[in-house]
This record gives structure tokens, sequence and C-alpha cells, in this order.
């Protein structure tokens, strides 16, 4: 079931248990990234902050690994991501929890949540605040994510074609030097 109207409403404050199922929404799992993927952190990171990008993570697969839905103790979560175990109104995780569904990556639907197991692409209202190197990295890794899904499926990982297409791959200039 996907999250829409007064369903997708946030929590006043966590409960202390909560059923995580994956969002399936087909457009985004098309075009968009997985949670574990780079993009998330590279680029998702900076808008979203660093708890709540490494709570949609660690939800996402969750959610991946059980998507019809995996139950979550909300202080627990809330203590392995380094937040305390406070539940309260403006506890860190009830913030973090807010924070994802502002930004339409989770959703409360009748005490469960149903979380995004991919990101769309940041939008241009979004990518316009991040760093000129990571619009680069964006724009790269978006136009590679569209030549992925226009290859034959020998053109995939795994394949001979892949491992050669792989090292002559494009280079952005993160503005790091290692």
């Amino acid at each position: 079931m996907v999250p829409t109207g007064d369903e997708a409403s946030r929590m006043p404050s966590t409960p202390e248990r909560f059923v995580a199922y994956r969002w399936r929404d087909p457009v985004v799992e098309s075009l968009g990234f997985p949670v574990q993927h780079l993009y998330t952190e590279t680029i998702l990171l900076p808008v979203l902050g660093p708890s709540a990008t490494w709570c949609l993570r660690r939800l996402g697969a969750w959610a991946t690994a059980c998507p019809d839905g995996v139950e979550v103790d909300s202080a627990q979560l809330a203590s392995d991501l380094g937040l305390g175990a406070q539940l309260a109104k403006n506890s860190k995780i009830t913030r973090t929890l807010d924070r994802l569904s502002k930004f339409d990556m989770v959703s409360w639907n009748s005490g469960d949540l149903a979380v995004r197991t991919h990101v769309a692409p940041v939008p241009e209202r979004q990518l316009v605040r991040l760093s000129p190197a990571l619009q680069r990295l964006h724009q790269s890794m978006v136009e590679e994510a569209e030549r992925s899904r226009a290859l034959p499926a020998s053109s995939f990982p795994g394949s001979p074609s892949a491992s050669t297409s792989a090292r002559h791959g494009t280079s952005v200039d993160l503005g790091v030097s290692v």
C-alpha cells in the first residue's frame, strides 16, 4: 500500500515499536538509486543530514530484506544510530523520522512505517545548494544510471563487456586529492 493523504502524516512522537515495510514506488525504483547506493551517501546526505541518511539506509536495508515488514524497536534503532534511546516528541529519533517524512522518504500509515528502498535523483531546487563538485558527481551518476538502463542485459555487472566498460568509465573531479 502506498501512503497518501492523511495516512502520510507524521507521528507526534515515535512509537516504542513499529513495523517498517517497503514503500513500493515503481517510478522511483526504476529511475532512482537503491538507498544503499553511493548516491544516497554522497548526494542525498547533504540534503537530508547524516542522522536521517543513516536511518533511511538502515530502515531501507531492513525493508529490502523483509518487504512485507519487520518489527522495529524504536529505542534500539535510535541507540544503534547514536541518537540516544529517547522517543519523546523532541527526541533525536523522532526528529530524524520526521525529517525523513518531510522529504518523502518514509510515511506513517496506521502506526506502521512505509520506507523507500530507492531514492529519486535530487530535484534542481536542492541540487543548486550542493557544491559544484557534488553537482558534477550527481550529473555523472544520473547519466551512468541512464546508460545502464539503456544497455542490453549482457552489459550488466558480471558480464565480460561490463568489466571492460567499467574500466573506461567517466571520471569526475570531486575537488579532493588522495
